[in-house]
């Protein structure tokens, strides 16, 4: 498992902890992969909620998106409830993140930003375009094959 850290704050870095905020964390989609000692893993997508500490400091640990299959990223989510615990506010991250085996800070690259989540790129030939990323899907217009990037 990979562990992701970072502090939860507003714009004018007030902690939100009187709000009881959470983090989610949402796979892609359900994958296959290999664990510790060969273990072979079938991944479900269910989200993993993170609770920051009361001084907004928090780590989640995460299972890395390299080597799953199909590969996979995490949307992130913010909720913060009012206090009878009703959500009263929600953020989403734009982009997707992608946690490496090493895990680290929530905003050392992991964060992959785009036009949407998952690009579409269409192009007349299989050349990957420069700037699609792993997930995203092209069209060859010339063939009409739809195919994800790797």
């Amino acid at each position: 498992m990979s562990v992701v850290y970072g502090t939860l704050a507003d714009f004018g870095l007030s902690l939100l902890t009187p709000y009881l905020p959470q983090i989610v964390f949402t796979p892609s989609t359900p994958a296959t992969a290999t664990g510790g000692g060969g273990v072979a893993l079938l991944l479900a997508s269910r989200p993993i909620v993170c609770l920051p500490a009361n001084d907004g400091t928090f780590e989640q640990e995460l299972y890395p998106n390299e080597g799953t299959s199909p590969e996979t990223f995490y949307t992130v989510k913010i909720v913060w409830v009012n206090g009878d615990g009703i959500p009263v506010g929600t953020d989403f991250i734009d982009g997707h993140l992608i946690v490496p085996n090493e895990g680290g800070p929530i905003n050392g690259g992991m964060l992959r930003q785009g036009l949407s989540p998952l690009g579409v790129w269409i192009t007349s030939t299989d050349d990957i375009p420069p700037e699609g990323e792993p997930g995203d899907f092209q069209w060859n217009t010339t063939t009409q094959d739809i195919f994800r990037l790797s």
